[in-house]
């Protein structure tokens, strides 16, 4: 592993400098239920480092794809995220 990455399958996370956590994930979809999973299970069986607390935090989603970009609205992508707030 460099750069500090931890996972081998498609999540995969790192701590950054200043108390930060970068995720990626591998894959490209509009639907929320499709990253839940694949998120869970990867800090639930994988990731060792600082648990996220029960407090505030921000979140920035970045979206990139290599080659020509599917057809799909991505704005979908956030609409997801806010019906899946509780």
């Amino acid at each position: 592993m460099t750069d500090g990455w931890v996972g081998r399958g498609k999540v995969r996370a790192r701590e950054l400098a200043g108390g930060g956590l970068e995720v990626t994930v591998e894959g490209l979809s509009t639907q929320a239920r499709v990253y839940k999973p694949l998120i869970y299970e990867f800090f639930r069986k994988e990731w060792r480092g600082a648990r996220p607390s029960w407090a505030e935090f921000a979140v920035d989603i970045v979206m990139t794809y290599v080659g020509d970009p599917p057809w799909m609205d991505l704005d979908n992508l956030a609409k997801a995220d806010r019906r899946h707030r509780s």
